[in-house]
């Protein structure tokens, strides 16, 4: 069953899919530059999304169609189904169907009058007839009530889709640089030491006979490290059978948005955490040459202001921003909580039970110390990092894709397909010391 609003949804399928096609065979063969991937991506949720609402508008219309039918077939007329008559028999005008009797007929063939007659009585409104109904013994005599109907006649409504709870955003990639390549590797240029010898200069005087006196300035000192960051490979895929994929047309892009998902939420881990080994990426908090503000070290030999107080996180990560600032000469951008910390820290409340950060009514947007704050379960508890999102980069070799195939192992034969999903990415780190590990009590 074809509806006017299917017949829109696919136009707009087809006008997406022209709008996307040049793209798509651009980045076959070439790297699609920042604005052409968003454009890119943004065509492709569209896609997606009006999909979905094609499957949702066919599943609407095949059960609206399956519900008329069923009335049809079951909702028989009213004095036809009272008789017990099918509606075969009672289809030819001005013709009663075989055993019908008027309720004259039932009343003068009743038990009651033939005994009336039989033993000379008379029928009179106090010694009436009885008879077992108008209609002998095809006549109801169960009460019609709201008993169970059998499965074959009522229908349970199936709600399409499936259904499941939103998820945190992933921002650690919103607040680093995104770039992109087409190598396997990154190299960039660290500065190392900058040592500032600037200063005041006196004015050279004349010639005495000697040489020039003063007007000599100073030189200063800056070298560089060459560092090169591999690009990784994250992917994962799910098996799915062909009948699956057939049935139910929406299980394919749901499986790949949650593929996608999958991704997502292990790069944020490795931008945190990677260890370095292949195939592991190097995670800012594993990265060499990063700042490490410790119970043990910096916050014993200098205690922050109100050390042993509830704020003294506040002042911990005030003092991140200042050795960032200060020792790596980079502006920090961000601060990286875990979500117990996160909660601690926005439940903070003076002796009057006052919130200090703003309180429940503090836009989502969470700003601590003028930093937005990234809210992250795969940073350990009792951590945090403080970093210029400037001084290290997303750069993606591949952005995640899909791909789906059933020519793996024997599963042709099977009719078992494979949706996989795949990223290429790298994390170079242009100034180590522009992030700072901060440990929370």
């Amino acid at each position: 069953m074809k509806t006017a609003r299917i017949t829109q949804i696919e136009a707009d399928i087809a006008s997406i899919a022209g709008e996307i096609k040049p793209l798509a065979e651009k980045s076959a063969t070439a790297a699609l530059s920042t604005e052409e991937s968003g454009q890119f991506d943004d065509l492709v949720l569209r896609l997606n999304n009006a999909q979905k609402d094609l499957v949702k508008a066919q599943e609407q219309a095949n059960a609206a169609a399956d519900a008329l039918a069923a009335h049809k077939q079951y909702n028989e007329p009213a004095d036809v189904v009272r008789r017990g008559i099918s509606v075969d028999t009672a289809t030819e005008p001005g013709k009663q169907p075989a055993g019908y009797r008027s309720p004259g007929e039932v009343f003068m063939q009743s038990e009651g009058l033939k005994r009336a007659f039989s033993d000379g009585t008379y029928v009179t409104k106090h010694a009436p007839a009885t008879m077992a109904g108008f209609f002998g013994p095809e006549a109801q005599k169960a009460v019609i009530n709201s008993g169970t109907p059998g499965a074959s006649y009522l229908f349970p409504q199936v709600l399409p889709g499936i259904y499941r709870a939103g998820e945190a955003p992933l921002v650690l990639r919103d607040v680093l640089m995104n770039l992109s390549t087409t190598s396997d590797a990154v190299t960039v240029m660290q500065e190392n030491v900058f040592t500032n010898n600037a200063a005041e200069v006196a004015e050279a005087t004349a010639n005495n006979g000697t040489g020039l006196t003063g007007g000599v300035k100073p030189i200063s000192d800056l070298t560089f490290t060459e560092a090169t960051f591999p690009v990784r490979w994250i992917a994962h895929y799910m098996e799915i059978t062909r009948q699956m994929l057939e049935d139910m047309a929406f299980m394919e892009g749901y499986i790949d948005q949650r593929l996608i998902t999958g991704l997502k939420r292990r790069e944020d881990n490795q931008f945190l955490n990677g260890n370095g080994t292949t195939p592991n990426l190097t995670g800012l908090l594993q990265t060499s040459g990063i700042q490490t503000l410790t119970t043990a070290g910096e916050f014993t030999t200098s205690p922050v202001a109100n050390a042993g107080a509830a704020p003294e996180n506040l002042d911990r990560l005030r003092r991140g921003i200042r050795k960032i600032r200060w020792t790596a000469l980079a502006e920090p951008t961000f601060i990286v909580l875990n979500p117990a910390d996160a909660e601690v820290i926005d439940t903070l409340t003076d002796t009057t039970k006052q919130y200090l950060i703003g309180g429940p009514l503090a836009p989502a947007q969470r700003r601590l110390w003028g930093l937005q704050v990234v809210e992250s379960a795969n940073i350990a508890a009792k951590t945090a990092l403080i970093g210029d999102g400037t001084m290290a980069a997303v750069v993606d070799r591949n952005q995640a894709r899909i791909y789906t195939s059933d020519s793996h192992s024997d599963y042709f034969t099977r009719n078992i397909f494979v949706i996989l999903a795949e990223e290429r990415v790298a994390l170079p780190v242009m100034r180590p010391a522009a992030f700072a590990s901060v440990q929370l009590v």
